[in-house]
C-alpha cells in the first residue's frame, strides 16, 4: 500500500485529515511532525507494518484516530528539553493494548480503559499489533484548574467511563464528521474538552482516595486484631481475613502501605512481645516457652527470628536486660 500523503491543517478549520501508510519510517516522521516529535521503532520487519490515522488540530490540540501495528515510541529527554509547548497527552484504548512507562509509572491500558501522561517527561509506549485507540494533545498550561489530582493518576491506566467516556464519544464523532469549525468554534471546543477532563480526572482522584480510606480502616482493623491475639495458636493472613470479614487480596492490598505482608507484621509483632517477655524482672518464663506461647513452631525457629530482628539472641537480650535493670 502507498503513502497517502497528509496535507497540513488549515489553523484556521478543523478539518480532519486521513493518513495511511505501510512504510514505517513514513509513519513515525508524520506522527512526529503532525502530533508531537517522538522516537519511533518498528516492533516486527518494516515491510509487515500497517498504520493509518485521522488527525485534526483544533486550537492549541491535537486528536487523532489510530490504527497500527505493533511498534514503540519514546519521548526523549532531547525532545523534552527542544519543545517548548507541553502538553497533557490522553490515551484511550479501544481495542489492542498499549504499555505506558512514565518515571515510576507504569500502566498496560486495555481496551475500555484510558491513561493521562505529560509530555514534558520522557516515556515509551509499546504499542501491540493491530491496536487502536484515540489520543488527545492538551495544553498543559490551560489545565491548571485540573488540581493535583493529576499528579496522582499521571501513567496509570484507569476505566473509560464517566465524563472521560463522554469526551472520547464527542471527539470520535467529531472526526467521522465533515463538520468544520472555525476559530471561535476550536476554543468552545477545547475548553469543553479541557473541562470534562477535568471533571473525570477529579471523579478518578475522588475515588482513588475513597479507596485509599477503605484500606487504612481494613488496615487499623486488622492490626487491632493481630495485636489482641499474638498468642493464638492459629494466626496468619487466613485467619486475619476472615476474622476481619474481607478477603485475603484486601488484606493484602491494606498492609501494601505499610510495605509489609501480613505474615511480616503478625512476626515484628510477636517479637516485639517476646522482647518484653524476655525483659521482665521475675524471669519465670524460658525461652522455650516464650516461642511457644507466641505460636513458634520451636525454640530454634524464635532464636534465628528473633536474632534476625534485634541482632542478638533471646538469651543475650535477656541477660542485657537484666543487667540493665
Amino acid at each position: 500500500m502507498d503513502a497517502t500523503p497528509l496535507t497540513q491543517p488549515s489553523p484556521e478549520a478543523w478539518r480532519p485529515t486521513p493518513f495511511s501508510t505501510d512504510v514505517f519510517g513514513h509513519w513515525g516522521q508524520t506522527v512526529s511532525q503532525k502530533i508531537l516529535p517522538l522516537v519511533a521503532h518498528n516492533a516486527q520487519p518494516s515491510e509487515h507494518f500497517q498504520g493509518r490515522a485521522t488527525i485534526a488540530r483544533f486550537h492549541d490540540s491535537v486528536v487523532a484516530d489510530i490504527h497500527a501495528s505493533a511498534h514503540r515510541v519514546m519521548r526523549t529527554r532531547g525532545l523534552v528539553s527542544q519543545d517548548r509547548q507541553r502538553y497533557f497527552k490522553v490515551l484511550w484504548q479501544i481495542s489492542g493494548s498499549n504499555q505506558l512507562d512514565q518515571k515510576d509509572g507504569s500502566a498496560t491500558i486495555h481496551a475500555g480503559q484510558w491513561a493521562i501522561y505529560d509530555t514534558s517527561r520522557p516515556y515509551t509506549i509499546e504499542t501491540s499489533d493491530d491496536s487502536h485507540f484515540l489520543m488527545l494533545l492538551l495544553p498543559l498550561e490551560e489545565a491548571g484548574h485540573w488540581g493535583t489530582g493529576i499528579e496522582r493518576i499521571t501513567a496509570k491506566a484507569l476505566p473509560a467511563q464517566g465524563t472521560a467516556e463522554v469526551a472520547r464519544a464527542a471527539l470520535r464523532s467529531l472526526l467521522d464528521s465533515n463538520v468544520e469549525l472555525e476559530r471561535e468554534g476550536q476554543m468552545v471546543l477545547q475548553d469543553s474538552i479541557l473541562a470534562l477532563m477535568g471533571a473525570a480526572i477529579r471523579q478518578v482522584d475522588l475515588a482513588s482516595e475513597g479507596e485509599q480510606r477503605a484500606a487504612h480502616r481494613k488496615l487499623q482493623m486488622a492490626k487491632a486484631y493481630i495485636e489482641r491475639n499474638l498468642t493464638a495458636p492459629v494466626l496468619n493472613a487466613d485467619s486475619v481475613a476472615q476474622a476481619c470479614g474481607m478477603s485475603r487480596r484486601s488484606l493484602y492490598t491494606a498492609f501494601n502501605t505499610l510495605n509489609l505482608t501480613p505474615h511480616a507484621y503478625i512476626m515484628r509483632c510477636r517479637l516485639a512481645l517476646a522482647s518484653e517477655l524476655l525483659a521482665a524482672p521475675d524471669g519465670k518464663r524460658t525461652i522455650t516457652q516464650v516461642a511457644y506461647e507466641l505460636g513458634f513452631s520451636d525454640a530454634a525457629h524464635f532464636s534465628r527470628a528473633f536474632s534476625e530482628r534485634y541482632g542478638m539472641s533471646p538469651s543475650q537480650w535477656r541477660t542485657r536486660q537484666t543487667t540493665c535493670s
